[in-house]
């Protein structure tokens, strides 16, 4: 909720976006294969990601799931739910 107080209070508009991967299999090879690029950032084990407590989202959002497709491809959808949400709102791009 803190990142849509600071929108509304800066008059900005708030999308929020949920990614998941529901391949399991495919999960666990990105997490454990994962590449670090910020410096003494440690990622999460595999183990760790299985026992986090997930607490379902309540709110309104876009969903993009990410399993067997792309960086380019899960952006490209991403692109195309946000325009239609804006559309939606009545909101305007850009």
């Amino acid at each position: 909720m803190a990142w849509e107080t600071i929108a509304k209070n800066n008059h900005g508009d708030f999308i929020n976006i949920e990614v998941v991967c529901s391949d399991k299999n495919e999960h666990r090879q990105r997490i454990e294969t994962r590449r670090m690029e910020i410096e003494n950032l440690k990622p999460p084990t595999w183990e760790e990601v299985e026992n986090r407590i997930f607490h379902p989202w309540e709110s309104e959002r876009i969903v993009i799931d990410t399993a067997h497709k792309s960086i380019e491809e899960s952006r490209k959808e991403l692109d195309r739910k946000i325009l239609c949400y804006l559309k939606l709102n009545g909101m305007e791009f850009g």
